[in-house]
């Protein structure tokens, strides 16, 4: 057998890296590291110098001066150099050699992949992706043509330009090639032992059904799962999926359509999933970098690593000063859903960078320890075509001070729906801050209930102060001095908020770990079904008011006959005049003080809230009669489903230090997590607030000519206006500035909402594209049950409260995302169906305080699950099922 072969049983030692090439050199040492390489041989590179000999000079007389912008230059060149070498005729030894090679070692096998192996090829430095030709499923007579075709590749049109753009030049291109065996795959791809996109560590498998080149060259379908080091799945995108490749009769491969059954089947099991990611950490480890890996199972379920090369990371602009950002709008789409105009933005970005500042110093003693990455609080959120995201990589670099910050950051993941999260390194703290910081936590944690009772009684004086004046007579400089003073003031206290959502974030991780410790977990969900009918939450407080005072109107046959006759505004103003009952005027009146601005997205300025328009109230006053909705019927109803869950939970307890321990762990979960959601109802009385301050600023610009429109003000931020007011604006003309946002904002409308995108160097510059999406064609979705129970009732794709369900409650919402405004329509329905939202998110406590089966985190169900279809769902699974 000719020295120009070298067999996969060759001794790693005995060869060179020229003589392999870069891709043959990584077989040797994948089986050398006894990673499951299928069998093969290597036409070495000596041969193919040997041919080529004769034809270098005229070769190097076509490359001379080759412009790769020419197009029709580099064609011709490589059109003439791969002519003279598939001209060229092998050896008689070399054919002899390679006949007896394919027989002893494949045998009677089939067909074969034969792929280049180019010296430098797979480098750290240089992939070669794609740029070489290879070809699959070759019967062993068209073998040698498909070699000559493999070495005239190495000077194809692409790789003649990846050449003079690598800046790798022309002399002494070598080229050896792979002959494989060629595996019959039921599911092959690739999988990255690290992000490719940020250099991560985690793996990230791209999968499709069939041969591999379907997925390498785009023209399948693939499933994507991203795993975390510790073989967490941690993402996992399951597309429609068409088509799959296999190989054709005549040689080659070719696309052929999917069976409806497999096309919306998870290609990889979850044992598959982690096979690969272990093999890319040991494929990392040995090689001594991020791997690039090419796998294959066969309908056996065997595992083959087909290649392995190093993953050549772009060279990020950061390098270049530019920096990298990954937006995220999860959780905070609860509060800002859709487009949010800029004083919103401008109001709630000075919120963050201070609240997030001051609760984050209070974890550290020594303050200087942080002074390198204090700029990072001026930026915690983002305002991108007109939406508002997380910069998430700020967020866990804040989150990086706090103690026992690794499993924290988990746990934050968890509870505020982060899909995918980032690697970020802990922040180096002296021993002093360490020991402090701990102290804090300790302290946070064992005092939660007086810190609510801080913030509450602080929030209560405050507001006694500001809540009832009364702007009308107000001018512009009053309006500025009254809000510059009550931000100071809020701002001294405001963050005790976070230190309750630390405490919630730790207690409620806690109570999950001690229940799948102590057997707790029989039952899907248990340890939420533990957390309903919480007394003294605000948020069901507020619907409980409003269900009382439709109480009042059942009672009363002419009231409610009234409500039949009358539209909205018609019957508010009967509510208003002195024919009304006076005790439903004098609820009414109480109801607005104290709830007024609780409504649908009443965290953004430029929505308006019940306070100011009243008559919205008596729709859902004359659903709750309706629906006969009963207070103390559904108080009874939330009490059950915690009794039943408690009774659930005393036999595994028996143990007198496991009940004390788990009661101390429960008790304060259900006590933050109420606190969390009261909290967030004096934020929303805060916004009306301030609301109410800047519409009279606009009426005042209106009546001085400054603006069109009162709610023009909106397309302001905080600094345009007080600059104005000032003398210190750059900008003369407010006017022109609106109207210049208010176009922007259109075309913002119509751009598909992106969950998460990365950005490097100016943000606004990168660009952001939704995810392509495939048309459903299955009955049934996965998401996260929070709420326990089984319920069925008529699909409601709603998009806003403000398409009310009308009819008897027989229906489940369906929504991309719900605020506190939304509860007044939750609690007409069955159960929830949610897009967006985690576990501590407001959908989900607010679902468990009305005993509502609740599903959160639905990828895509608005648009999936068709409305006014029968619905089914378990609140305890999060499995959804509906009739087509």
């Amino acid at each position: 057998m000719t020295s120009s072969l070298l067999l996969h049983t060759t001794p790693l030692d005995s060869i060179s890296h020229r003589q392999a090439g870069g891709k043959g050199w990584n077989l040797f040492r994948l089986k050398a590291g006894q990673f499951p390489v299928p069998p093969w041989l290597i036409i070495g590179s000596t041969m193919f110098d040997t041919l080529v000999a004769p034809h270098r000079e005229t070769i190097a007389t076509l490359l001379q001066g080759l412009d790769c912008t020419d197009s029709a230059a580099i064609k011709e060149i490589s059109v003439q150099i791969g002519s003279r070498i598939m001209g060229l005729a092998f050896p008689a030894s070399l054919s002899n050699g390679l006949d007896e090679a394919l027989s002893t070692l494949f045998g009677g096998h089939a067909s074969f992949s034969v792929r280049s192996s180019i010296v430098g090829e797979d480098s750290a430095e240089h992939s070669y992706a794609g740029q070489m030709d290879s070809f699959l499923n070759i019967p062993k007579s068209a073998v040698e043509e498909a070699v000559k075709k493999v070495w005239a590749s190495a000077f194809s049109v692409r790789a003649l330009v990846y050449r003079q753009r690598a800046q790798i030049g022309f002399d002494g291109i070598s080229a050896a090639v792979i002959v494989q065996e060629m595996i019959v795959p039921y599911a092959s791809g690739v999988l990255f032992s690290h992000d490719p996109r940020s250099g991560e560590s985690r793996c990230v498998i791209a999968a499709g059904f069939g041969v591999g080149e379907g997925v390498v060259a785009n023209k399948v379908e693939t499933d994507t799962y991203t795993v975390s080091r510790d073989l967490v799945i941690v993402c996992r995108d399951i597309p429609l999926k068409e088509r799959q490749m296999v190989f054709a009769e005549s040689g080659g491969v070719r696309a052929e359509p999917l069976p409806p059954e497999r096309q919306r089947r998870q290609i990889l099991s979850e044992e598959q999933i982690r096979e690969l990611a272990m093999i890319g950490a040991r494929g990392a480890q040995y090689f001594g970098s991020p791997q690039d890996m090419e796998w294959a199972f066969d309908a056996q379920g065997r595992l083959f690593v087909l290649q392995s090369r190093p993953i050549v990371f772009r060279q990020h602009s950061s390098a270049k000063g530019k920096t990298v950002r990954v937006w995220d709008n999860a959780n905070i789409v609860e509060g800002y859903p859709g487009i949010t105009l800029p004083l919103t933005f401008s109001f709630i970005r000075n919120c963050y960078e201070h609240l997030l500042r001051n609760a984050t110093l209070g974890f550290l003693l020594r303050k200087k320890d942080i002074g390198k990455d204090l700029g990072i609080f001026t930026s915690m959120v983002g305002l991108l075509n007109g939406r508002i995201y997380y910069n998430l990589p700020h967020w866990y670099k804040m989150m990086s001070y706090l103690p026992g910050y690794e499993q924290y950051r988990k746990s934050w993941d968890e509870m505020i729906g982060i899909q995918e999260g980032l690697a970020c390194p802990a922040a180096e703290l002296s021993s002093i801050n360490r020991c402090y910081g701990w102290g804090m936590a300790i302290f946070r944690l064992l005092t939660l209930r007086r810190n609510a009772e801080v913030f509450s009684r602080l929030f209560d004086r405050f507001y006694q102060k500001y809540g009832d004046l009364d702007f009308a007579a107000a001018d512009v400089d009053d309006l500025m001095a009254t809000y510059e003073t009550m931000e100071r003031e809020l701002l001294q206290h405001w963050h005790l908020t976070l230190y309750n959502d630390y405490s919630a974030i730790k207690y409620y991780d806690w109570l999950k770990r001690l229940s799948e410790r102590w057997g707790l977990v029989s039952e899907p969900n248990l340890y939420n079904d533990l957390l309903c009918g919480e007394e003294g939450v605000e948020s069901v407080a507020v619907v409980h008011a409003l269900m009382r005072i439709a109480e009042m109107f059942q009672a009363d046959s002419r009231l409610k006959d009234l409500l039949t006759q009358k539209d909205d505004r018609e019957m508010w103003e009967y509510l208003s005049g002195e024919d009304a009952p006076l005790q439903v005027q004098e609820a009414l009146k109480v109801y607005l003080q104290r709830y007024g601005d609780r409504a649908a997205e009443e965290l953004k300025l430029e929505k308006s809230s019940y306070r100011d328009d009243p008559a919205a109230l008596v729709g859902l006053i004359r659903n709750y009669v309706s629906l006969g909705l009963s207070v103390d019927r559904m108080s009874t109803e939330n009490r059950q489903i915690r009794n039943a869950a408690e009774r659930k939970i005393r036999h595994p307890l028996a143990s007198p230090w496991k009940r004390l321990v788990f009661g101390f762990v429960l008790a304060n979960t259900r006590s933050a997590i109420a606190n969390r959601e009261n909290m967030r109802f004096r934020r929303s009385r805060i916004f009306g607030l301030a609301r109410r301050l800047f519409l009279r600023m606009g009426q005042l610009w209106c009546e001085q000519g400054i603006l069109h429109d009162a709610q023009d003000i909106f397309y302001l931020t905080v600094e345009d206006i007080f600059g104005f007011c000032r003398g210190t604006s750059v900008n003369h003309q407010p006017m022109r500035l609106v109207e210049i946002r208010r176009s922007e904002y259109e075309r913002f409308a119509h751009i598909a909402v992106v969950d998460r995108f990365r950005t490097e160097g100016i943000p606004t510059l990168s660009a952001v594209h939704g995810l392509e999406t495939w048309p459903h064609t299955s009955n049934t979705l996965q998401g996260v049950g929070c709420v326990s129970g089984i319920a069925s009732g008529t699909a409601r794709v709603i998009h806003s409260p403000a398409e009310q369900a009308a009819g008897d409650g027989d229906f489940i919402l369906v929504t991309k995302s719900t605020d506190p405004g939304w509860v007044f329509l939750m609690v007409m329905s069955k159960g929830l169906v949610v897009e967006k939202g985690s576990l501590l998110s407001h959908t989900a406590i607010i679902g468990r305080e009305l005993g509502i089966p609740t599903i959160v985190g639905v990828k895509d169900a608005t648009r999936q699950i068709p409305d006014g279809a029968r619905i089914i769902i378990d609140g305890g699974t999060g499995e959804i099922r509906w009739l087509l």
